[in-house]
Formats: structure tokens, sequence, C-alpha cells
């Protein structure tokens, strides 16, 4: 009984690996991160503002 069960555990497994495998995710031409780090040593500069204001000042270099 208990291979059953982990057979179709398995089965169960494979199936959703396939449809997350299967969804495609849209293009988001607009979606953008500052690149930049809040911590550690590293090729980006640190992020020393809120985030919303650093996301705003790129997009402003952008326009």
């Amino acid at each position: 009984m208990v291979g059953g069960l982990n057979k179709h555990r398995v089965e169960i497994h494979r199936q959703v690996l396939d449809a997350i495998a299967m969804h495609r995710v849209g293009n988001r031409p607009d979606r953008f991160e500052p690149r930049l780090r809040k911590r550690r040593d590293g090729a980006y500069d640190l992020l020393t503002k809120p985030r919303h204001i650093a996301k705003s000042e790129i997009q402003q270099r952008l326009i």
C-alpha cells in the first residue's frame, strides 16, 4: 500500500511540475528594479535611499 501511495505522489508531483513548466510568463517591458545592493561587497553601489525613490530616479534617467 505504501508503494502505491508513493508512486501516486510521484506522478502528481510530475504533473504539477509539467503544469508549472507550461505556464508562460507575459512580457513586462516596464518592469525593472534598481541594480543596487543593500549590503555586502559587490559590483553594484549600495542602496542608500528607499527603493521607490531609487526606482523613480532610474525612470527619470530613462526618459
